[in-house]
């Protein structure tokens, strides 16, 4: 994640206050930070549903245990008012090999510090309002600690867009990318983080 206070260039020029956002500039950003897709997409592209949160809930290796997740990710209702009150949102994609199946973690959080290292350029480029929605737990640990309230990295966290009710297979299909359910650790799979822009 950029550590400097001078957001990069292209996006500082593609998206500086009052300037039209330049959807090739921020896509290309993305894609220079790292991501293996990005696409610029409008709010209602996104689909959020309870079930998604369920299965987040039941299943999920980090509820209740950490702030990207369930109860403390904010439900899909209020997701979905969140999403409405933006105009742009980034979908961002991380393809992970076979070789990499294993590394989930490492895989979620270099994704967590791609959307987060975006949301910053664009606070200092003059987009105050941008928020990630990444997951990908901020911190060393391999395990959740289980202490949310005394969380050490609360300025990293943002919560995970499964916690949030965030289908990424309707809104990765709106983006252009169908997916397949992963059948076994042979087969690539995709981590997905948004960046609610303006």
């Amino acid at each position: 994640m950029p550590r400097d206070d001078a957001p990069c260039a292209a996006v500082g020029r593609a998206l500086s206050p009052g300037a039209p956002l330049e959807a090739g500039a921020l896509r290309a950003r993305a894609l220079e930070l790292g991501a293996s897709a990005a696409a610029v997409m409008a709010p209602s592209q996104v689909v959020t549903a309870e079930w998604v949160r369920l299965k987040c809930v039941y299943g999920g290796c980090s509820t209740g245990r950490c702030l990207t997740c369930p109860p403390h990710a904010p439900e899909p209702a209020r997701t979905r008012r969140l999403l409405d009150e933006y105009e742009t949102v980034l979908l961002l994609r991380l393809d992970v090999g076979p070789a990499e199946a294993g590394a989930w973690l490492t895989c979620a959080r270099r994704l967590a510090a791609i959307a987060l290292g975006l949301e910053r350029e664009l606070f200092l480029a003059g987009r105050y309002r941008a928020f990630a929605l990444a997951g990908g737990r901020p911190c060393d640990r391999d395990e959740a600690c289980g202490r949310p309230d005394e969380c050490d990295t609360r300025a990293q966290v943002r919560p995970g867009p499964a916690g949030c009710g965030i289908d990424v297979f309707a809104t990765s299909a709106h983006a252009g990318w169908p997916l397949a359910v992963v059948r076994g650790p042979d087969e690539p799979y995709h981590l997905f983080a948004l960046v609610l822009v303006e």
